[in-house]
Order: C-alpha cells, then sequence, then structure tokens
C-alpha cells in the first residue's frame, strides 16, 4: 500500500471524466449504449445507475428490479481505480474482481435470456 496522498486521489478521480462525458454526452446523441443500438439488447451493466440512484432512495425492491449486483459492481469499480491506496492485497481485489464480474455476467446470461 503506498502513502495516502489526495493528490492521487484527484489524478486517479480523473478517470470517471471520460466515463461521465460517454454517459451524459455520447450515449443521448447516438440513441444509447451501443450495444442496445447495434443489437437492441441491454448490457451487462444495463440499469446500474437506476438501481444505485433507488438505493440512494432507500427504494430496495426497484434497487434489485434495475440491478441487484450496482453495489458490488461500484465496490469493485473504485477498487480498481484506487486499489493501492487501500489496504487491500493485490490477491484479494483479483479475487474481488474475479467474483464480482462472473457475477455480472451470470446475471446478464439470466437476464438475457429470461427477461420480458
Amino acid at each position: 500500500m503506498e502513502n495516502f496522498s489526495w493528490k492521487k486521489i484527484a489524478i486517479r478521480s480523473l478517470i470517471l471524466i471520460p466515463i461521465i462525458f460517454l454517459g451524459l454526452v455520447i450515449f443521448p446523441l447516438i440513441g444509447g449504449p451501443p450495444l442496445y443500438v447495434l443489437f437492441n439488447i441491454s448490457g451487462p451493466t444495463s440499469g446500474v445507475t437506476r438501481a444505485l440512484l433507488a438505493a440512494l432512495r432507500f427504494d430496495f425492491h426497484a434497487y434489485i428490479y434495475y440491478h441487484p449486483l450496482a453495489i458490488p459492481l461500484l465496490f469493485a469499480f473504485l477498487l480498481a481505480i484506487f486499489h493501492d491506496l487501500l489496504p487491500v492485497s493485490k490477491k484479494t481485489a483479483n479475487f474481488i474482481f474475479i467474483v464480482t464480474g462472473g457475477a455480472t455476467f451470470i446475471f446478464y446470461l439470466i437476464r438475457l435470456f429470461f427477461e420480458r
């Protein structure tokens, strides 16, 4: 674990700018996420934003409906950005990434084949 530094946190937070730009500017211009626009199917993380907003409102029924893995995905994403600033070993971080990614993929397949 490296020394804690606000400068490192600020620099790594810049990674979020292109992601926010995609969500707020590019996706609305093309009509939505590329997977949905091209193939008319939802992506594996479709509904995560709505689920997180529902969780912030303490509406857990809506959270589960939109995407039950939104909070684990958020933690895995933040761990990926700030992994060396947190007291987590690389082996543990990789385990978290594999479990979260695998669960998301399984949930995506279930939703893809059994969605109404």
